[in-house]
């Protein structure tokens, strides 16, 4: 359904509030070969382990909902098992206390320096995509988190015209 921008004045197609990356990457952008061991979590060979998560990147100008990005952030050996344990035998584990560790698998489209971010997640019960909740402070992720980004962002990443540059 099209729509008038109140932003812009254009006329668009709704714009996309969430941004998925499919497979991990390089930090030369190449995609990674992995195994998937279930929707949201794979495995790059015997030393790489990833897990889907959604950074949520909130709007400076306007109310309403953040953007999503929904990336894949690697994560250890061990934190990996507890994961694929916690998620085969979800109801009768206790909740997911712990925040995980790991570093964003794909750079943020259109934050620079973003991949290899240290981040902390929460797994939530019955959620195949736990949310970061945590980002390594004087990254530039960290201050996009701060500040908000702007109508003018959000329409050139759904417009694809902003890529994650230096990465």
């Amino acid at each position: 359904m099209s729509y008038k921008c109140s932003h812009c004045g254009n006329t668009h197609d709704e714009l996309p509030r969430y941004f998925m990356w499919h497979a991990p990457e390089t930090d030369q952008g190449r995609v990674i070969d992995v195994v998937e061991d279930s929707k949201s979590m794979c495995r790059g060979g015997d030393s790489q382990f990833f897990v889907h998560c959604e950074i949520e990147l909130p709007l400076a100008e306007a109310e309403g909902d953040p953007l999503g990005c929904i990336c894949w952030v690697e994560v250890s050996l061990s934190d990996y098992q507890r994961l694929i344990h916690f998620r085969e035998n979800e109801d009768a584990q206790p909740h997911y206390a712990d925040l995980v560790e790991g570093k964003l698998a794909n750079p943020v489209q259109g934050i620079a320096h973003s991949y290899g971010t240290p981040v902390k997640f929460k797994v939530i019960k019955g959620d195949p995509t736990p949310y970061i909740k945590w980002v390594a402070p004087g990254t530039a992720i960290a201050a996009i988190l701060a500040s908000g980004v702007s109508m003018d962002f959000w329409h050139d990443v759904a417009a694809g015209r902003l890529r994650p540059l230096g990465n």
